[in-house]
């Protein structure tokens, strides 16, 4: 399992390095897919996607990078973009590190987790898509 707010902090002193502030924005989605074809499951899938953004400050300059998936071997190579591009694009003077209050203060993980996913009840699930496949191709088999 990832240590999200490990990684976020990597990305952060990869930041300081290269003479950059830096907001880390990271979003973990877990899903399950239940695919139900002539009554039967065809496909159950569960997945879960890892999503990141930066945006990088280096005084009236900023960029913004993002990447998904779950390789944070070489964080460096992946922001070495944004690197770039900090460095040529013009200065803005509203470019500026929101301050705590105006986010919500230091989060490190927001869980918003019902703890009901790996709860699901994916029989009950197939049935009703079951139940849905029937009622379509009743109106035409085409469907």
């Amino acid at each position: 399992m990832l240590n999200i707010p490990a990684i976020a902090q990597n990305i952060l002193d990869t930041a300081r390095k290269h003479n950059c502030a830096a907001q880390v924005t990271m979003v973990q989605t877990d899903s399950k897919d239940v695919n139900v074809r002539e009554g039967a499951i065809e496909q159950l899938l569960t997945s879960i996607a890892i999503s990141t953004g930066v945006r990088l400050f280096k005084g009236k300059r900023s960029a913004i990078v993002s990447f998904s998936g779950d390789n944070f071997d070489n964080i460096e190579t992946r922001l070495q973009t944004a690197f770039d591009a900090v460095d040529y694009l013009g200065e803005d003077d509203a470019v500026r590190l929101l301050k705590p209050d105006e986010y919500g203060g230091e989060v490190t993980r927001l869980n918003l987790d019902d703890d009901a996913f790996d709860q699901l009840d994916t029989v009950k699930i197939a049935e009703s898509l079951v139940q849905m496949e029937k009622a379509g191709l009743a109106i035409s088999p085409k469907i």
